[in-house]
């Protein structure tokens, strides 16, 4: 999860292409929005305190593997959160530049 935000801002999410490049520019750029208005922002409302529940349980009760391997499993747990704000903040600056450019217009 941790190069979601980044995978996003270059572009190279999954779509279903086959709609989305016979738009314009400018359809398209209100399509992203629309994505992100509808689809990123709740699912990263809803995951965010989600994923610090998680983790704070996991921290809390110390929770480890019962196979071997890695025994601290809150660390893995940890990583998260911090994927999930990291894919926040690359839908929020992916926002603004699409508002942007949609202003300008």
């Amino acid at each position: 999860l941790l190069p979601a935000g980044l995978v996003l801002l270059l572009d190279r999410h999954v779509r279903v292409d086959f709609l989305y490049a016979n738009l314009s520019p400018t359809a398209r750029r209100l399509v992203d929005l629309l994505g992100n208005a509808l689809f990123a922002a709740p699912f990263i409302v809803l995951s965010v305190p989600a994923s610090f529940a998680i983790v704070t349980r996991a921290w809390r009760v110390d929770e480890g593997s019962r196979n071997g391997g890695l025994t601290d499993l809150w660390l893995i747990k940890s990583v998260l959160p911090l994927g999930l704000l990291l894919l926040a903040v690359a839908v929020l600056v992916e926002t603004v530049l699409l508002v942007r450019q949609l202003v300008r217009r």
